[in-house]
């Protein structure tokens, strides 16, 4: 089963708690990223972390939970609202959350709008697997998309636009063809498997050059140099 990160913001202690064991009794598979009491706060946890779910009360100091939604930059998770307050129910509708739960909160009701988040993450995730599947049959090699587990999700990328892959203490980093630099989970035998196929050679036992973007490799010291931009320690 997928592992669904989550985010509970509330600015009551207490409710923060008692949500995180509830959530944790009906899916272990649900990982829980952060714990928010102050809602400013959590637009700049929200943006970064980009989490699968959020579970979030409506009514607090400062920053409502709806004016909070509307202050994220493109937020692509589902929502649950877990409120003490039930006159926002019909607003709750309006932005498609997967349940609206009335404090003292019910198990049953919780565990309904979690199987329903779970239901439309992961029919998300594969409808983005379907998508890349239909493009790489469509492409040649140099064009197509490899899955990258990440802390944040599956993260999908065109496999050339990869410069190199090096080793990074528990994690695997990616260097992009435009600088952009991508932390894997994957091991980096793992990731060696999927993209040796493509062009990549793994030189030693710490990187992976995808030969598409080298004319040659030079040894210097304790480093290699694989362009005239590009040098890592070996």
């Amino acid at each position: 089963m997928k592992t669904i990160s989550a985010v509970i913001i509330d600015d009551e202690p207490k409710s923060l708690k008692l949500i995180q064991n509830l959530v944790t009794e009906i899916d272990e598979n649900i990982h829980i990223s952060d714990l928010i009491r102050d809602p400013f706060q959590a637009i700049d946890v929200l943006n970064v972390l980009q989490p699968d779910l959020i579970f979030l009360d409506i009514n607090m100091p400062g920053l409502s939970g709806f004016d909070l939604l509307s202050k994220l930059i493109n937020p692509q998770f589902e929502i649950i609202f877990i409120t003490g307050y039930d006159q926002y129910a019909m607003q709750a509708i309006k932005l498609s959350a997967c349940g609206y739960i009335l404090k003292p909160i019910d198990k049953d009701d919780l565990e309904t709008a979690i199987t329903l988040a779970r239901a439309r993450i992961e029919l998300r995730v594969s409808s983005i697997r379907n998508k890349v599947l239909l493009h790489n049959v469509a492409h040649s090699d140099h064009y197509k998309k490899i899955g990258l587990p990440c802390s944040t999700g599956i993260v999908f990328v065109q496999a050339n636009d990869i410069l190199c892959c090096e080793r990074a203490h528990k994690k695997v980093k990616l260097t992009l063809h435009n600088d952009e630099i991508i932390y894997c989970d994957y091991s980096l035998g793992e990731l060696n498997k999927i993209l040796s196929p493509l062009g990549f050679f793994k030189l030693v036992h710490a990187v992976i050059f995808n030969l598409n973007h080298r004319d040659h490799i030079l040894f210097k010291s304790d480093q290699i140099i694989a362009s005239k931009t590009m040098a890592m320690s070996v």
